[in-house]
């Protein structure tokens, strides 16, 4: 405990707002995953429950705000860390999370 204790220490003195790294890319993994997780075939409720979705009806007031001269855009608490694919193999092509198709579940497209 000691030593984690002195890492984490260590981290913030170098001014690493994110000491938990490993914690934090595993996380970008998680949500990355959920993001795609329920088949597309599957109906609302399961899709819902299985994953990350945007719902029709979210969507279709962005698009709505949009097409009346609004920017739409959304904020999020997690660090770059967590939001940006971490030592992705070559050849995988992973996305930021802001950049990876969110599934839309309901009528909205």
């Amino acid at each position: 405990m000691r030593d984690l204790h002195n890492e984490i220490c260590d981290q913030v003195d170098r001014g690493n707002a994110t000491p938990f790294l490993a914690f934090r890319q595993a996380e970008y993994w998680a949500t990355r995953n959920a993001i795609s997780r329920a088949p597309t075939a599957a109906n609302a409720d399961e899709r819902m429950y299985a994953g990350i979705v945007m719902t029709g009806e979210v969507w279709r007031a962005a698009r709505a705000l949009q097409d009346r001269g609004c920017v739409v855009f959304g904020l999020s608490d997690k660090p770059d860390e967590a939001c940006f694919p971490p030592n992705a193999p070559s050849g995988e092509g992973e996305l930021p999370l802001h950049r990876v198709p969110m599934p839309i579940v309901g009528s909205g497209r």
